[in-house]
C-alpha cells in the first residue's frame, strides 16, 4: 500500500509527458473505490481550463485498505 504523499508522486511522474502534467494534486473526498485528486495544470488546456480530475485505482479499494479488488474494475469497456 503506497503512502498517500508516494501515490501523488508517482502519479505526477506518470502524467509529466503528457497534456495533463500538473504542478500539483489535492486529494478530494468523497467516492470510496478510487482515489481522487485536483490536479494543477503546468498549461491550462486549450479549453482554457486550469486544472483536472484525475481518478486513480490501487489493487485495494481507498476507503478500505484490507480489501484487495482487482483495478480491471475502473476500465471501461
Amino acid at each position: 500500500m503506497a503512502s498517500q504523499d508516494k501515490m501523488a508522486m508517482e502519479i505526477l511522474e506518470s502524467i509529466k509527458e503528457t497534456p495533463y502534467a500538473c504542478s500539483s494534486l489535492d486529494r478530494l473526498s468523497g467516492g470510496g473505490a478510487n482515489f481522487t485528486y485536483r490536479g494543477t495544470l503546468l498549461s491550462p488546456l486549450p479549453s482554457g481550463e486550469p486544472t483536472v480530475v484525475i481518478k486513480h485505482t490501487e489493487p485495494y479499494v481507498a476507503t478500505i485498505p484490507s480489501l484487495a479488488v482487482d483495478a480491471i474494475r475502473s476500465v471501461r469497456i
